[in-house]
């Protein structure tokens, strides 16, 4: 399995920023597969997040949304991507 960094995270929280915070689970595993390359399954990178406290997963009617946290929004303010 290959391993998540720092860098990928931060990529990803950062794209998250740039689309205003909010963005849908499409949109996002979209984005995993084109830029972050995990082969394996684009699941580990938001269960990491989660886990990191940086993003929530919720549900909104049909749609899946992943939204920051406040500390995934201190995290992208405290780097340099």
């Amino acid at each position: 399995m290959k391993e998540i960094t720092n860098e990928m995270l931060l990529k990803c929280l950062q794209f998250i920023q740039d689309n205003g915070g909010e963005v849908s689970r499409y949109s996002f595993d979209k984005y995993i597969t084109r830029n972050i390359l995990v082969k394996e399954s684009f699941n580990i990178v938001p269960k990491k997040l989660v886990e990191e406290g940086f993003i929530n997963i919720v549900r909104d009617g049909k749609e899946v949304k992943i939204t920051l946290t406040q500390l995934g929004i201190d995290k992208v303010g405290n780097s340099h991507v």
